[in-house]
């Protein structure tokens, strides 16, 4: 039998309890569960970070997973707690837009919508820690009495949620020639993670910001000559902008935002499309 998995991620950091604190929270309702971090060091309060490291994380894991993120500038006011189904999997988290781009994603793909409600605050709740003392209790015990079948248990006696608060994914703007996106995160390495889906571009330049240099595609990392900067098909799908050996965050000092223009070159027809 599938052991429940349940994976967290937040901006709690790692030099505190709190993480701690809502794995032993899980485990108590449920011993056998697998949890898996996929990041603890989102920026503090940064909502749209989180919500990107879900977006390109939740699909890897398997069917009936659990995701809860905990990136929660509002916890204790009235902004919502949700539980959302979707076929596949399981969204835990604030109504802010941190679950959001990835239900969307869920949708599209499943091509149906969310069974999205709001999750009670027990009576006597402390207005700080909702992911220990509201998620984690309500994932938990859902968790030991229905287990991973994608059921509709958990969903019943829950109050309907008709609109997700937040922000959408930042949709990029096709022209005859060029796409216009935006820079939507940095990684670890200072890779430029843009707004514009790789698609069936077999390659392309881009500018960026106020830069007038064109920056040129590169098939990898290490082809980008040192110290310059190249335009990477990432692994998540979409274009990236990348140092080799070196971060293009810091080279470009570059900002969540700010604008990118590709110019794509197109596959030819005899290209298959890249999966």
């Amino acid at each position: 039998m599938q052991r429940p998995i349940v994976t967290l991620l937040t901006d709690f950091g790692t030099s505190d309890s709190y993480v701690a604190e809502v794995k032993a929270v899980l485990l108590t309702w449920q011993p056998s569960v697998v949890i898996v971090d996929i990041t603890h060091q989102v920026s503090p309060y940064d909502v749209e970070e989180a919500a990107f490291h879900l977006l390109r994380s939740y699909a890897w894991f398997p069917k009936h997973t659990y995701h809860l993120a905990v990136v929660d500038p509002g916890v204790g006011t009235a902004r919502k707690n949700l539980y959302i189904r979707t076929r596949d999997y399981h969204f835990i988290g604030p109504d802010n837009g941190v679950l959001l781009w990835a239900v969307r994603a869920c949708e599209r793909n499943e091509n149906r919508k969310a069974h999205v409600a709001e999750i009670p605050v027990p009576r006597g709740t402390k207005p700080t820690f909702h992911g220990r003392d509201v998620f984690a209790p309500f994932l938990g015990r859902g968790i030991a009495n229905f287990g991973v079948a994608n059921t509709p248990e958990l969903y019943h006696g829950l109050t309907p949620v008709a609109h997700l608060e937040g922000k959408e994914f930042p949709r990029h703007l096709e022209h005859s020639d060029e796409l216009i996106g935006q820079i939507v995160s940095s990684d670890h390495f200072g890779n430029l993670i843009t707004s514009i889906p790789v698609g069936e571009a077999v390659s392309a330049s881009a500018e960026i910001g106020t830069l007038r240099d064109r920056i040129n595609f590169a098939p990898n990392y290490l082809s980008i000559p040192r110290g310059k900067v190249g335009l990477i098909r990432g692994s998540h799908g979409y274009w990236e902008i990348a140092c080799a050996t070196g971060s293009a965050a810091s080279l470009l000092r570059t900002k969540k935002g700010d604008r990118v223009i590709l110019y794509p070159e197109r596959k030819n027809s005899d290209l298959s499309t890249d999966g």
